[in-house]
């Protein structure tokens, strides 16, 4: 089970208003598909899922007041869902210990300045 909770939203709220729902309960939903709208006073926000499964939860209605970090729902998730108390790891962020290992053991052939100025006068 996913719970998907009100996000801090920045701008010091502390809370926000369910202006609208774009799921109900036992809808499916993909990790990324919008789940519904809120607004401040400072601004308006979609809500994304993060994960994939069905919507077995709804906790507030249109107009209600959610605080921030309160359970707005709670999706079942299917094969491809992940726990939400799992560590999230950044795919697009490659591991970089092996290059970086592997560059410290390879021998640099750069040469210095000096090695690259020619002390000859111009012209012979």
């Amino acid at each position: 089970m996913v719970d998907i909770k009100l996000p801090d939203l920045g701008e010091g709220t502390k809370e926000a208003t369910i202006k609208e729902w774009y799921v109900k309960v036992g809808d499916e939903v993909e990790e990324y598909d919008d789940l519904c709208e809120v607004f401040t006073d400072k601004l308006v926000a979609k809500i994304p899922s993060t994960a994939t499964g069905k919507v077995t939860e709804i906790n507030f209605g249109d107009d209600d007041i959610c605080p921030v970090g309160h359970v707005l729902l709670k999706i079942e998730a299917g094969e491809e869902g992940e726990d939400s108390s799992a560590p999230v790891e950044d795919a697009a962020v490659p591991d970089m210990t092996k290059a970086a290992e592997a560059a410290k053991q390879e021998p640099t052939t750069e040469k210095s300045v000096s090695d690259k100025v020619s002390t000859a006068p111009p012209g012979n």
